[in-house]
């Protein structure tokens, strides 16, 4: 009798948590819904309608006792935009203990769990006997995300029938290109700072100072004037948007995902780029390098003026004069600034092939479902998407990556 009544108290426990799973998810659905239906402008693509239909079908017969196909089923749904400023994200999905990028020969593992260091720097070619094309085509449907940083997400690659283990046989060619199969098995939580990555014989100099918002360096004997650019944001910013749209400092700083001490200890841009501009009344100075690779944040209005300023500068507004290093990582708001400074200044751009919309950083919204613990971001209008075509097209080599070569500016100091 005790075994039934037990057997009764966990059915019930079962029942009664999986009830709550399905009305968190609802709650927070019908939220979602809401805020995005609220957005016109987002709706060229996929009609409301059509977002109702999806939405009912998934409140009504998708969502399930497991949170991460949940979180994928509705993340399918939300990819139909094709809106690469709208997204959701969950923090805590499981993952496979490694991490790859795409080099100009393939895919590497760049990182992995040091218990199969072996595995470290190995090109990766199928996960359990599925060619990485196939697989990455299939992730596309699902996530407008970079499909490279998904490989390893656990629940997805079982939606996708790819994996039905706890196990992934990772295909892979070793350094001395022989081909080997190894097993690496799901290990529970980690973060990312456990991994055993590949340390790169040196630190390539665009990323010597990641923790500046902004800095300049004058190389190759002070012919080159070398301007980094790792956050398009400063003093006179945050001033600004006070006098304009009257912000507080706490609202500048949650409008672009910054510390508020961080938005009171900003830097100031004017003098910093009134320096650069000094420069050039030197003869030896020659070229002006901007490089945008690795911004993450920002706003055209930081660099307007000195844009104006370079366009009517007497040697710096000359062909062959000011560079742009642009790649796949960087901002929106980095995106404006190259397309500014295309319209106003003869730039020679080197580096990736770049798709994304033009907008700032406070231009998107963020906003945390409470229940399921979904972070939804959105764009409070509609943006332009733009290609930018480099005029020298370069994609890091993985033995670049290994030694802390930066191919990019070596190739602008050669060009």
């Amino acid at each position: 009798m005790r075994k039934v009544l037990l057997g009764l108290v966990i059915v019930s426990t079962i029942n009664l948590y999986a009830q709550d799973i399905k009305d968190n998810w609802l709650k927070d659905v019908s939220e979602l819904e809401n805020k995005l239906k609220s957005q016109d402008h987002l709706f060229s693509l996929l009609t409301k309608s059509k977002f109702s239909l999806l939405i009912n079908d998934f409140k009504n017969h998708g969502i399930t006792n497991n949170e991460e196909e949940n979180y994928w089923a509705l993340s399918k749904i939300i990819n139909q935009f094709k809106d690469l400023n709208l997204d959701i994200d969950k923090s805590d999905l499981k993952k496979y203990p490694f991490r790859c990028s795409r080099f100009n020969n393939g895919i590497y593992i760049t990182g992995v769990h040091i218990d199969y260091d072996t595995l470290k720097g190995v090109k990766l070619v199928a996960i359990n006997a599925v060619p990485l094309s196939k697989i990455i085509s299939k992730i596309k449907k699902y996530s407008d995300k970079n499909p490279i940083v998904l490989l390893n997400s656990k629940s997805l690659l079982e939606i996708l029938k790819i994996s039905d283990s706890d196990t992934l046989k990772l295909s892979v060619i070793m350094p001395n290109k022989l081909k080997k199969t190894f097993k690496l098995p799901y290990m529970g939580y980690y973060d990312e700072d456990e991994l055993y990555t590949i340390i790169p014989y040196k630190t390539p100099f665009y990323k010597r100072k990641d923790n500046r918002w902004f800095w300049s360096y004058g190389i190759n004997y002070g012919q080159q004037l070398y301007f980094k650019y790792n956050i398009g944001l400063s003093k006179e910013y945050f001033l600004k948007m006070k006098d304009s749209l009257d912000w507080n400092i706490r609202t500048a700083a949650s409008k672009n995902n910054i510390y508020m001490q961080a938005a009171i200890d900003a830097p100031k841009f004017k003098e910093f780029s009134e320096k650069i501009i000094a420069k050039f009344k030197k003869r030896r100075y020659k070229k002006l390098f901007i490089d945008l690779r690795g911004n993450t944040k920002g706003s055209i209005i930081t660099l307007r003026e000195f844009i104006n300023t370079i366009s009517k500068h007497k040697r710096l507004k000359k062909r062959k004069r000011v560079y742009l290093f642009i790649d796949k990582t960087m901002s929106s708001s980095a995106l404006a600034t190259v397309l500014e400074l295309q319209r106003k200044v003869k730039v020679k751009i080197i580096g990736e092939e770049v798709t994304n919309s033009v907008n700032d950083t406070s231009d998107i919204e963020e906003i945390l479902l409470p229940k399921t613990e979904i972070t939804l971001t959105y764009p409070i209008r509609k943006f332009n998407v733009v290609t930018i075509i480099p005029d020298l097209r370069i994609l890091q080599s993985f033995e670049n990556y290994k030694s802390g070569v930066d191919a990019v500016l070596q190739k602008a100091l050669d060009y």
